[in-house]
């Protein structure tokens, strides 16, 4: 069968009858035994046991629902089903379809098709072989009425068969897991029919990991926990039950290896999803992927590291439902495992909506705080102080962040002693890769020089040189050590960190640190900074006035011919970014570095302004404070 063209019964005087002179004693066809004309229909109905499973089917396959008896007994809706499957001439991919689902079964199912078709082809041709006598047309007629009547009895009996025969003979039966290829970390999905936010989970998980992923039809009321029995064999460690309404319970088949998942995905307390929000089913695409990772499967997991619970960087940071929404468990547990994420600009607001009532001290509101020092940069003492009553991941960042904090308030003491314990009890590489950072700040700090000296080796040291950290984490390690080195004015060292950074990342923030710090050595590298500022894309607008401000300040030193007219064009481009009406802060955050570029003088000024007014703002503080574009013109020309 080669077309979809409806089937049409056969007549007597059709094109395959004998032709005029053409003999006419063709042999009478093999007539297939009963078991193996109904054989198909209790095979597919064995397989699809649930009415709303062959509704499925047939609107894949594009039939005609209304012609076929959707009925409570599998026997009887399949019976119609397949006949309207071979009137439509598609019964090929009937068998198509059920062989893809059930590819363990896929050899009976074909067997009992080529029994189906044989059948239901000896049973179109109504006038029997040409050629008969007067006898073996009454025989012929005889055995096809005899066939007829045992059919319809042997249907009966099948169909009573399936319906109140024992259960591990009927059922319904379960559909049996194709095994996970290893190893084995795999999601099974498991609902009584199909549903859009099934499907859309099952589309994002397989948009993360096309193996990692089973998708199968389980009947309502069937025993969950045979399903997990089944999923656990086939190497799953996550089980994920959707309910026709949406609703999915996430169930774990073996503990966790992470603290946060484990407060928040409790094994023997199954918690439940909504996956008809909008976002959740990427939300919970990731978190479910994350989880399979994370989960010791028995087959050599303890042996893995805690960072495979978390997705690469490359991994976009999923989309949270717009505010006022208050973000929920699900929300909180995709911004902790993408990495991602930490560069997503989500303002610390929402995470400390979190812990308003009656999330006070919950399991929700420790990882919103815990979120909020990693995402928003929230490093308030009092936040950091609750995180280390939490989960020793998030004791270990309070800790540090901590430490940075006690250096930047001038605590060097404590916040050596914090590295030294640390160094001590050799912590994982990503805890010291930490650890330079706030070497750096005590080194740039301190006035004591034997404190300094102590703490040189440890801004020295190599930051996660086996690349075990995720490289995101690595990128921002280097970005922040380098931070320090320039407040300190070693601005090789801190060149050297940010180009590492920006390598990494390719985040534009990294690029323009590494132009300002070119701007600082002592020998022109202006040229350098100019050709990285041209290359770079997607800034949004506070990093285009940045990129501006530092374009014009590296044209500012530079020696090239062509500088004073560069120079005038980059004063342009720095206006226009400027309102029309009303005042702004173009530069929020405030930086001592680039004061020192652009206030002090100019060692080879060659703006046509060669005289400016001895009262002139100097155009960082212009940019630090509310101010027009008047007066940032203003200022553009005194410089």
């Amino acid at each position: 069968m080669t077309t979809d063209e409806p089937r049409k019964t056969l007549a007597p005087n059709d094109a395959d009858a004998a032709a005029p002179g053409e003999p006419t004693n063709r042999e009478v066809p093999h007539t297939p035994g009963l078991r193996e004309v109904e054989s198909l229909t209790v095979v597919l109905a064995r397989l699809y046991p649930d009415v709303e499973m062959a509704r499925r089917f047939a609107n894949d396959l594009g039939l005609r629902a209304e012609l076929i008896r959707f009925s409570g007994v599998a026997v009887g809706t399949w019976s119609s089903l397949l006949r309207e499957a071979w009137l439509a001439n598609k019964l090929e991919k009937v068998i198509a379809l059920a062989c893809k689902e059930y590819e363990k079964s896929a050899p009976a199912i074909r067997a009992a098709a080529k029994a189906y078709e044989e059948a239901q082809r000896f049973t179109e041709d109504p006038a029997g072989p040409s050629g008969d006598t007067g006898s073996d047309r009454r025989r012929h007629v005889f055995v096809r009425v005899a066939a007829l009547v045992a059919a319809v009895l042997l249907a009966g009996v099948l169909g009573w068969k399936v319906m109140f025969s024992a259960p591990a003979d009927v059922g319904p039966r379960l559909p049996e897991l194709e095994p996970f290829s290893p190893p084995p970390h795999g999601v099974v999905l498991a609902s009584p029919g199909t549903s859009d936010a099934g499907q859309k989970l099952h589309a994002a998980l397989q948009a993360l990991d096309p193996r990692a992923v089973s998708m199968v039809m389980w009947p309502e009321g069937a025993d969950i926990d045979e399903l997990a029995r089944r999923a656990k064999a086939a190497g799953a460690t996550v089980l994920v039950h959707i309910v026709a309404s949406g609703k999915a319970r996430i169930h774990l088949l073996a503990p966790t290896r992470d603290e946060v998942f484990s407060a928040f995905v409790p094994i023997d307390s199954p918690p439940q999803i909504d996956l008809t929000v909008p976002a959740a089913p990427a939300q919970a695409a990731v978190v479910l992927r994350s989880l399979a990772r994370c989960i010791d499967s028995g087959a050599g997991g303890d042996s893995h590291s805690r960072l495979d619970c978390f997705h690469p960087d490359t991994v976009p940071c999923p989309a949270l439902a717009p505010e006022p929404a208050r973000l929920d468990d699900m929300a909180l547990l995709a911004l902790f495992v993408v990495p991602s994420c930490e560069a997503a600009l989500i303002p610390s607001r929402r995470f400390q909506r979190v812990c308003e009532p009656p999330s006070v001290g919950g399991e929700a509101c420790m990882l919103a705080r815990y979120l909020d020092v990693e995402i928003s940069r929230t490093l308030t003492r009092t936040n950091l102080e609750e995180l280390l009553r939490g989960p020793r991941g998030f004791r270990i960042v309070a800790t540090l962040r901590l430490a940075a904090l006690d250096c930047v308030e001038g605590k060097l003491v404590d916040a050596k002693r914090v590295i030294d314990d640390l160094f001590s009890r050799q912590e994982s590489p990503c805890v010291l890769a930490q650890l330079p950072e706030i070497a750096a700040c005590i080194v740039t700090r301190s006035s004591d020089p034997a404190l300094a000296a102590e703490t040189v080796p440890f801004e020295a040291m190599q930051i996660d040189p086996g690349k075990e950290c995720p490289a995101r984490q690595r990128a921002q390690a280097m970005a922040r050590r380098a931070y320090w080195r320039g407040q300190g004015g070693r601005w090789a060292g801190a060149a050297a960190d940010f180009r590492e950074a920006w390598d990494i990342t390719k985040e534009p923030a990294h690029a323009l640190d590494l132009a300002e710090a070119w701007l600082h050595f002592a020998e022109d590298r202006s040229t350098e900074a100019l050709a990285l500022l041209e290359g770079m894309h997607g800034l949004d607008h506070q990093q285009r006035v940045l990129a501006a401000f530092i374009r014009w300040l590296a044209l500012r030193r530079s020696h090239r011919p062509d500088a004073a007219a560069a120079l005038g064009s980059a004063e342009r481009a720095l206006l226009a970014l400027a309102p029309s009406e009303g005042t702004w802060v173009a530069l929020p955050r405030e930086a001592a570095t680039l004061r020192d570029l652009a206030c002090g003088e100019s060692p080879t000024r060659q703006s046509p302004s060669a005289n400016p007014p001895s009262n002139a703002e100097c155009v960082y503080d212009v940019l630090r404070r509310p101010s027009t574009a008047a007066e940032l013109k203003e200022s553009l020309r005194g410089r």
